[in-house]
């Protein structure tokens, strides 16, 4: 071989681990991601008249479920003290 070739098989090696690298990178930050996602929701607690609820123990029931069939997957119920 002459040197010509032998420097061009390094030079397309070295860009296949470039590449190489860059794509498991992507990759890395993208299951970073998921591994932390989560549901957020954001919202106003208010009564049937439109005033803001305060308590000593308001519960809070959050469920997952299934859209047309009610299908039940899971659920949480959480107690917070939101005294003002």
């Amino acid at each position: 071989m002459k040197i010509s070739q032998i420097k061009f098989l390094i030079e397309v090696r070295v860009f296949h681990v470039l590449v190489l690298s860059v794509v498991l990178i992507g990759l890395g930050a993208q299951f970073a991601k998921a591994a932390n996602a989560g549901i957020t929701y954001h919202g106003r607690l208010i009564d049937p008249a439109g005033n803001s609820v305060v308590g000593a123990s308001v519960q809070f029931k959050i469920q997952l479920r299934t859209p047309g069939v009610p299908q039940f997957f899971t659920g949480r119920l959480k107690a917070i003290d939101i005294l003002l």
